[in-house]
């Protein structure tokens, strides 16, 4: 009876570090972070957008002294899976020179058959996570 007992501790044990970061992403809810899109609405967007961004961890590199290059593109395309109702593409890495550095992606958003442009700051930080910062409206001179 014990050895069935610690058979099943064990395999507990296993199925709880076999959980990864990843797994969090499915609480994602695309319906909210469209309306807050269109809204201009920061506070559903800083949920939605962190809960894809969790385990976005730096990876600094040679070539990438921030680490977040590739962790953007990650971000766009779980926001782009995500939903057919908008479009995510990177409009520049690292651009905007705040502590810590920004960058910024633009999304399209199919509102009721209008089309809104939105861009998101994306904080990043070299020893943080990815992580959203700000919303505004698409510049018509980018």
């Amino acid at each position: 009876m014990k050895k069935i007992e610690l058979i099943f501790i064990i395999c507990s044990f296993l199925i709880l570090l076999s959980c990864d970061e990843s797994d969090k992403i499915e609480s994602f809810d695309h319906v909210t972070l469209t309306e807050a899109l269109v809204n201009l609405d920061g506070e559903k967007l800083q949920i939605e957008i962190d809960k894809l961004t969790i385990d976005l961890k730096p990876k600094i590199s040679l070539t990438d002294n921030l680490g977040h290059s590739e962790n953007l593109n990650t971000l766009i395309e779980r926001l782009n899976s995500q939903s057919d109702n908008f479009e995510a593409s990177l409009f520049c890495y690292a651009c905007i020179k705040t502590n810590p550095p920004q960058s910024e992606i633009f999304i399209t958003v199919d509102s009721l058959g209008i089309e809104v442009c939105r861009v998101l700051d994306i904080l990043t930080a070299e020893n943080k996570t990815l992580s959203f910062s700000s919303i505004h409206e698409c510049n018509d001179s980018l």
